[in-house]
């Protein structure tokens, strides 16, 4: 059985329709609330429900209007890649490493939810991850995390 299906067993629908039910005021337009919905789906409510409390604490923190709001989900799913120095100007965040942290948690675990909890460079080593398109992110963190198999000649010449 898959991690996915596991979290997909273990999460009652009950707490998928409260988590739903929670991220509907921070998903603003149907689009993007049925984006979150496929994320809850395939990341699980554990997940899920971290992601949103990183978004309310960012959204309260910020003190940010649904446009803006609006703009923080897609800044997390990676709809819009800047260089990370661009995106500290952008939301006006230079002065502060506690919620530069926060928006790499949040865009971390929308975009690479699988590798969430794995990650644990500094700062600045995965705010890179962040600077590519999510899929060419997915990869190096999977080309990281996959452990490289040998072939069989090399098995078989003793290496």
């Amino acid at each position: 059985m898959t991690d996915q299906e596991t979290r997909a067993m273990s999460d009652s629908p009950s707490i998928h329709a409260t988590i739903a039910e929670r991220a509907r005021p921070l998903h603003p337009s149907n689009t993007s609330y049925e984006q979150f919905c496929s994320y809850l789906e395939d990341a699980g409510g554990d997940l899920a429900s971290k992601y949103l409390d990183i978004l309310e604490d960012l959204v309260s923190e910020l003190n940010v209007d649904k446009r803006t709001s609006a703009m923080l989900v897609e800044f997390a799913r990676g709809n819009c890649i800047n260089s990370w120095e661009d995106t500290v100007e952008i939301w006006d965040i230079t002065d502060s490493e506690s919620t530069q942290e926060k928006f790499v948690r949040l865009a971390f675990i929308r975009r690479y939810p699988e590798f969430y909890e794995r990650e644990q460079g500094n700062l600045v080593e995965r705010a890179k991850y962040l600077e590519l398109p999510v899929q060419t992110g997915l990869d190096k963190l999977k080309a990281k995390y996959t452990p490289s198999i040998l072939g069989l000649d090399v098995v078989e010449a003793g290496y």
